[in-house]
Parts: structure tokens; C-alpha cells; sequence
């Protein structure tokens, strides 16, 4: 494996990690009916899902990728997977509401009557310092 193709490698598996960890630090964040978040089992990763969700309603199946080419390689072969873009300069709240986003377009599709507006967010807590909260992908490779 060439060292381009070792970086390229690092870089998505660490924008997975970002992502299955991105409502760790702060849960609240969350809708009331966002049950769990965790990384996809190798039989699941091998039908193309990185992280599943469970929600009230069931389970959203997503796939994590780092460039938006990659993406639309991806969509092309699986258009039934959700596809969460994730670059080395985004932050954990960006991927955070990015994943929320699609998270809520797929229980849209679950519950017709679902109204995004009102969500029933969990209330705010106070604000820690916590070093890696914000922190980039491209930040936490250098690690």
C-alpha cells in the first residue's frame, strides 16, 4: 500500500470515528427520539454501512466518507445508504448537524407527520472546556 493510500485510509477512518463519536461529548445535542449512535459491526461494513442509528422509529444505516467524489462513487452503487461527507477541516459540530440532517430526512421518511421544527431537543447543559470539542479531523490525524 503506497503511502498516499495510507494516509487516504487514516484520514476515513478517523472521519468514522469523528463521526460515531460526535454526540458523545455532548448527548444534549440530540433529539429526544436520537436513541444511540455507534460504529457498524464488520458484516454490516461489509454491505457498505459505517454507523447506525437508532432512533424511536427504528435504525438509519449511514455511510461515512471524506470527499464528495468518493460519495458520489458510492451513491451511484448504493443509492439506498445515506452518504455523511466528512472532510479534515470540519469540525465536531459541523458532522454533528450534518449527520443530524440526514438522520432526520430518513425519519421524514419513516413518519410522514414528522415535523423537524419540533424536534424536542433536550435542554442545554453548561459548557465544559473539553480540548477536543470543535476539534478538526485533519487536527486530531496530527495527533
Amino acid at each position: 500500500m503506497s503511502s498516499y493510500a495510507k494516509r487516504a485510509r487514516e484520514i476515513g477512518l478517523t472521519a468514522e470515528l469523528l463521526a460515531s463519536l460526535c454526540f458523545e461529548a455532548c448527548p444534549e445535542r440530540a433529539p429526544v427520539w436520537f436513541k444511540s449512535l455507534r460504529r457498524a459491526t464488520s458484516e454490516e461494513d461489509a454491505k457498505g454501512i459505517d454507523l447506525v442509528v437508532e432512533i424511536d422509529l427504528g435504525q438509519v444505516l449511514i455511510q461515512v466518507k471524506s470527499s464528495w467524489s468518493r460519495a458520489k462513487e458510492f451513491v451511484e452503487k448504493h443509492p439506498e445508504i445515506p452518504v455523511l461527507v466528512v472532510h479534515p477541516e470540519d469540525s465536531e459540530d459541523r458532522v454533528r448537524r450534518n449527520l443530524l440532517r440526514i438522520v432526520r430526512y430518513e425519519r421524514a421518511k419513516l413518519d410522514p407527520n414528522y415535523d423537524p421544527t419540533k424536534d424536542g431537543l433536550r435542554p442545554p447543559v453548561p459548557k465544559t472546556k473539553q480540548p477536543l470539542l470543535g476539534a478538526t479531523v485533519r487536527d486530531r490525524v496530527r495527533r
